[in-house]
């Protein structure tokens, strides 16, 4: 259970990361780094 707790946590995470790198991809028009990639 602590496991999954951790996971949904990384997983929540790593969205919000994604997405902070979308709107900033959308708006500057620089792409987003490798390593936003590295957890899939």
């Amino acid at each position: 259970m602590r496991t999954a707790l951790f996971t949904s946590l990384e997983t929540a995470r790593d969205t919000f990361t994604i997405s902070i790198w979308a709107s900033a991809e959308m708006f500057y028009g620089f792409p987003r780094p490798y390593p936003v990639y590295a957890y899939y």
